[in-house]
């Protein structure tokens, strides 16, 4: 165990950061926008490939002021609420204003290759990364808290609970209480809110990593309180990111060879194994494999926590209570696919694995509530949490789409999916961001993407994987292996925003280093700020970066 440090000195933030790196400048397949389209920022002219330099800490001058606590502005665990949403209802930015996005600070990574996602709660920014280093940052400068290092690559986002309840501070008795308590029950009743003070409780944060152990670490100190292997005996691995629900924390499991899954709840105080469960190929009816790759989603309504397992994203509703499964969703294919073997584990050669999204649950006008989940080959689809996982609709995002992995967000009104095509026609679209409606899946609009070049290896791209999509009001952030992060407009498509995370950017930790394309994850978007990682390593390159962005001025 290396244990976490307290870090005392800080540099000197810099005024303002520059990002260096060329703009994308790839022109949009058809339905390009139109000029009058929000332009993307001027980028200055990519200096030479700066010299690798190993990344210090910058550490923060003094422990944060206040309690890592959860609130309303936060970005927790891989969907940002229980039903895996990935949409932030409360960003403090506009949509109007997302056209003003700047680089506000870049942070150095110690590991080329990041695949979780960062979440921010309490005014920090937590992210691991493959070489089992945790960060905890500044949410406003970048700056270090503290860092800890687990026994192996944590490849998933991590998530905070608390451990136990806020407590109320009791004032001691003088002559004058009887009245201040007569004067809070006269502001009560005038809906003016009194101050109340309370003591907040001490925060765990909860993750795994590629050994198949679960960390909870102090939130506050990066101090560890427990530490369980829980995939020791099945020599799996934690492949998805942890759901918590009250005092329980849902662990999903993949064996090394990807051919088994399993769920674990444990209790956050202690780690303590309540039940586990595995996700068989008879429970799933599948002769395929039954990983769990993506985040659980729970279904306080019901008791239930929902899974997709294998490639094929089979949904798996088990009881909170005991693990115990209730039922497996209908799983609608396309006449070609069956349980897609060639797009299995990774190969030698670099294959990659097709990886299922997490179900989203959402409430419809009506207060009837649905499970949106998508498959590897292109279909979304909406399910039926009342009548046992019976399949309401299903709609074939683009004929020719082949794979939708990690890609789907909702917010009240539509299903926002990202797609690609492996082997794309000539003069045809490497892929594209859809709007459904999620009452019957009606396309409301399509955009498709032009097909870029590698970047930064340089020769044409043979395929186009996109990243998780995040909704705010008014707009959709997609990214894609590529290097580009883009906002689009909720509304009908149209393109606002753009940046090249593959360029080269100055970082408040280390000179000048290099991004490289965005991993599986999407961005984090907290109190006005967008925070996404630049780290995951397709076609070389020897550093990562967190990248944070704000508006110009702010």
């Amino acid at each position: 165990m290396v244990g976490a440090s307290r870090l005392c000195a800080q540099a000197t933030l810099m005024a303002a950061l520059t990002c260096v790196g060329a703009a994308y400048a790839g022109a949009e397949a058809a339905g390009a926008p139109p000029a009058t389209a929000p332009v993307v920022a001027p980028a200055t002219p990519a200096p030479a490939a700066p010299v690798p330099v190993a990344p210090s800490l910058y550490p923060c001058a003094s422990a944060p002021p206040e309690p890592v606590a959860l609130g309303m502005a936060e970005w927790n665990g891989w969907g940002r609420d229980l039903v895996n949403s990935r949409y932030q209802p409360e960003p403090a930015l506009r949509a109007k204003d997302v056209s003003k996005l700047v680089l506000h600070w870049a942070y150095a990574l110690d590991a080329p290759a990041v695949h979780g996602q960062p979440i921010v709660v309490g005014g920090r920014v937590f992210l691991g990364s493959s070489s089992g280093r945790i960060y905890s940052l500044d949410a406003r400068s970048g700056c270090s808290y503290w860092t800890f290092t687990a026994g192996a690559s944590v490849d998933s986002a991590m998530i905070v609970g608390e451990l136990g309840q806020p407590k109320l501070v009791k004032n001691k008795w003088h002559p004058w209480r009887r009245w201040h308590k007569r004067l809070r029950r006269w502001r009560r009743g005038r809906g003016i809110n009194a101050h109340i003070a309370v003591i907040e409780p001490p925060s765990g944060l909860y993750f795994g990593d590629a050994a198949g152990e679960v960390y909870a670490l102090d939130a506050q100190t990066g101090a560890l309180l427990w530490k369980v292997a829980v995939g020791a005996g099945l020599h799996a691995r934690v492949s998805g990111s942890p759901a918590l629900s009250g005092t329980s924390l849902f662990v999903p499991l993949t064996s090394v060879d990807g051919a088994q899954g399993t769920v674990v709840a444990m209790d956050i105080a202690t780690g303590a194994v309540r039940w586990r469960t595995d996700i068989t190929r008879d429970l799933i009816r599948s002769a395929g494999d039954t990983g769990i790759t993506a985040a659980p989603t729970v279904d306080t309504r019901r008791g239930v926590l929902y899974v997709a397992a294998g490639e094929a994203g089979a949904i798996v509703a088990l009881d909170i209570a005991d693990g115990k499964p209730r039922w497996v969703g209908a799983r609608p294919q396309k006449r070609f696919e069956v349980d897609r073997r060639d797009a299995s584990p990774a190969t030698a050669g670099g294959g990659h694995r097709s990886s299922p999204t997490p179900p989203i649950l959402q409430t419809l006008p009506n207060d009837k509530q649905i499970l949106l989940s998508a498959t590897p080959s292109g279909i979304i689809y909406a399910l039926d949490p009342d009548r046992d996982g019976a399949l309401l609709w299903r709609t074939d995002v683009e004929p020719g789409a082949d794979s939708i992995t990690w890609t789907h967000a909702a917010d009240h009104r539509n299903v926002y999916v990202a797609f690609e095509r492996s082997d794309p026609k000539p003069g045809a679209a490497a892929g594209g961001l859809a709007a459904l409606g999620m009452a019957n899946g009606s396309i409301r609009w399509l955009k498709p993407f032009a097909k870029p070049a590698c970047a930064p290896a340089g020769p044409a791209c043979p395929r186009l994987p996109v990243r998780a999509v995040t909704v705010i009001p008014g707009i959709v952030f997609c990214g894609s292996s590529a290097g580009q992060l883009r906002a689009y407009s909720t509304i009908n498509g149209m393109r606002m925003w753009n940046y090249d995370t593959a360029g080269i950017v100055q970082t408040v930790n280390a000179e000048q280093v290099r991004g490289l394309s965005l991993g599986v994850s999407g961005p984090a978007i907290v109190n006005g700020m967008v925070y996404v990682n630049s780290a995951f390593q397709d076609g070389g390159g020897s550093s990562g970066v967190l990248l944070a962005f704000s508006l110009a001025g702010k």
